[in-house]
């Protein structure tokens, strides 16, 4: 069996203003063959209010960015917002098994509905320092907290116990 790192992934903007908050963008390109964000993502990074807006744009322009608007599936935006939505249809349309995103409500349709594999912002952390790219997960948790990116206490613990912190 491959592991979920070996293959291209889709991004939603989460894990990404996750990674932003405490410098660590750079992990994502580092873990995986191609990072993909649909055009709704990048659309709804560049809208979030960011203290470095053109550093963010450089970042982004290391990912593949897809021009062509996605037109995600109605019933994927009725439960779901724009960006949530075409990383799963592009995903689908792709044929990619695996994609980024925190949100519960997404990960959870994405998983059991659409049968893809799903990590987030703490499983690249994890996968991170497993691969000996960073040397610990819970400062690094604490700053993205600190900075005003939530991130539930489960997933918080359950990252530290797989990162053996």
């Amino acid at each position: 069996m491959s592991d979920f790192f070996d293959h291209p992934v889709v991004c939603n903007a989460g894990p990404i203003l996750g990674l932003s908050r405490v410098n660590q963008i750079d992990l994502l390109l580092r873990l995986f063959p191609q990072v993909i964000l649909p055009r709704e993502v990048v659309e709804e990074l560049l809208l979030i209010p960011h203290a470095d807006t053109p550093a963010l744009q450089r970042q982004l322009s290391a990912f593949h960015r897809l021009d062509i608007p996605c037109q995600p599936e109605r019933r994927l935006l009725a439960d779901l917002d724009l960006g949530e939505a075409a990383v799963i249809a592009t995903a689908v349309k792709r044929q990619i098994t695996g994609i980024l995103m925190d949100e519960k409500r997404g990960r959870r349709i994405a998983t059991l509905v659409y049968g893809l594999q799903v990590k987030g912002t703490c499983a690249v952390l994890v996968a991170a320092k497993n691969r000996g790219l960073i040397s610990a997960v819970r400062p690094l948790l604490e700053t993205m907290r600190a900075r005003g990116y939530y991130l539930g206490p489960q997933v918080v613990t359950e990252a530290l116990r797989l990162a053996r912190e």
